[in-house]
């Protein structure tokens, strides 16, 4: 995880940044404090403080982060972050990650000045001669032009980290949460809206591939109307059981994965499907997801994704956790229509059918704002 704790100059990200290490330190050894003008010092103090210098710096701290992410390191980082395209990089990039907006007034920074940057220079100075551009969607805005409000801080960081411990907010969908339902609802029921949808696109025969099943009920639906060879993967592994002795045979199979990390097969699947499950999982995953989409599906073969839209109501619900996601159980991830098309189109892939409703995937009293698509992969188009 990383926890990007971001401000002008004296704000107290350091200050700040050390607290909050050191009471994580305390729990998971596997913990680094990186302080970016420590590490400017450290790698290349050559670059200068102009506004290219200074992205050349950030691309170094971001760089470094992401590399001990990888390795499964906490990574508390205090920097100034001038440009949106490292905080966006950040998103897509580290597998949870948290950025933290220390709001403090200039006036206030002027009067504190500890390093002397507004006394003592007179050029390239960020928020005097150069913008600032204060994040556009941090986890967390914290006041602290008065240090007595340092504690506090200090706990609202440390309390949105172990909520995310807690809850594995910005992995995948809670297992947890789905086992548990599942194991009241593990007969599969009548197939989804967009299930149906989609058999009217299916080719009779050809190989097929479900992310995240749940409890089988589309895929056993698709078994029914088709000659596809069906391939059901979730990580529920006691309803994956469940499914295969109760409905696997020799065209349909329940496997226990994790759909993110799927082995990489060239020119596989006629039909890839998902429904309510890219939501599910944090953005850097979803670009994993859809570039193995492009590469696993055939010539002429079909991606179906059904996703919950930024637009639906229950948007905004629960503990906000990053961009476009939040925590009520489970996590959720809402999906810009535009975003989603972009990215698919990115890979490769040609969008032939789009919408963005109601009425689509009512279950009950509920009326989401759902987006469809399909996508196709055409050779040419490529």
């Amino acid at each position: 995880m990383l926890i990007w704790i971001t401000g002008l100059s004296g704000s107290g990200k350091t200050t700040i940044g050390k607290l909050v290490y050191d009471h994580i330190k305390q729990i998971d050894i596997s913990t680094v404090f990186l302080d970016g003008d420590v590490i400017r010092k450290a790698l290349d103090n050559n670059y200068g403080y102009t506004l290219e210098g200074r992205l050349h710096g950030a691309k170094q701290v971001s760089g470094l982060c992401k590399m001990l992410d990888k390795e499964g390191i906490n990574i508390v980082c205090s920097t100034m972050s001038l440009f949106k395209e490292i905080q966006e990089s950040n998103r897509r990039e580290i597998s949870q990650y948290i950025e933290v907006f220390l709001d403090v007034d200039i006036q206030v920074l002027k009067a504190r000045d500890s390093k002397r940057v507004y006394s003592s220079n007179t050029e390239n100075v960020v928020g005097v001669d150069l913008p600032y551009h204060a994040p556009k969607n941090p986890e967390l805005i914290l006041d602290n032009s008065d240090f007595t409000f340092l504690d506090d801080n200090v706990e609202k960081i440390l309390k949105l980290f172990s909520k995310i411990e807690q809850h594995g907010f910005g992995k995948q969908t809670s297992v947890e949460f789905w086992e548990e339902y599942y194991a009241s609802h593990q007969n599969p029921s009548d197939p989804s809206p967009f299930a149906k949808f989609v058999s009217e696109y299916l080719p009779g025969a050809g190989s097929f591939v479900e992310l995240g099943c749940g409890n089988g009920r589309d895929s056993v639906f698709f078994h029914s109307v088709s000659d596809l060879n069906i391939r059901a993967v979730d990580q529920c592994e006691d309803e994956i059981n469940f499914l295969n002795k109760s409905y696997g045979n020799s065209k349909l199979n329940f496997e226990v994965g994790d759909f993110t990390k799927l082995d990489f097969t060239e020119d596989s699947y006629n039909c890839i499907y998902s429904r309510f499950t890219m939501h599910s999982i944090v953005e850097a995953s979803e670009e994993k997801v859809l570039d193995w989409i492009s590469k696993s599906l055939l010539s002429e073969g079909l991606f179906f994704l059904e996703a919950r839209s930024v637009k639906d109501e229950i948007f905004g619900d629960g503990d906000r956790i990053g961009n476009n996601e939040y925590y009520t159980d489970p996590y959720r991830r809402f999906l810009d229509f535009e975003t989603i098309k972009s990215k698919i189109s990115k890979t490769g892939l040609e969008v032939i059918y789009s919408i963005e409703s109601k009425g689509l995937a009512v279950y009950k009293d509920e009326d989401p704002v759902v987006i469809r698509i399909i996508a196709k992969k055409n050779n040419t188009y490529l």
